[in-house]
């Protein structure tokens, strides 16, 4: 009897957990930058308007903008990063989280403090 034949396991090229949380991390981390530099852009040009042009609405408007989006994005950097932390096996470094939390929170504490009369 010839011996038998040795089936081979194919994978398939679908589902990838360990890359699926790669991405979740760059997606994070995508999220963090934007967040930090809508509140860069949005702290730049409301001290332009303060500085020099306190009457000038479209730039009030852009700024009010940037805090919104700030706000969200920061909003979801706070819920990936806590799904990063969770599903990755190593944690990311203390100073990579500390950052990420402070951008994240830096558009609410400015929300809630010029909703204040």
């Amino acid at each position: 009897m010839p011996p038998a034949k040795k089936q081979q396991t194919t994978r398939s090229p679908g589902f990838d957990p360990r890359q699926s949380v790669e991405v979740l991390t760059v997606a994070w981390m995508l999220s963090v930058a934007t967040t930090l530099i809508c509140e860069i852009i949005a702290v730049g040009v409301g001290l332009y308007i303060k500085q020099f042009d306190p009457g000038t609405a479209g730039f009030l408007v852009l700024c009010n903008f940037l805090w919104f989006a700030a706000l969200v994005i920061g909003t979801l950097s706070l819920v990936l990063m806590a799904a990063t932390i969770r599903l990755r096996s190593t944690r990311p470094p203390p100073g990579v989280l500390a950052v990420a939390a402070l951008a994240g929170v830096v558009p609410w504490i400015v929300v809630i403090y010029q909703s204040l009369p």
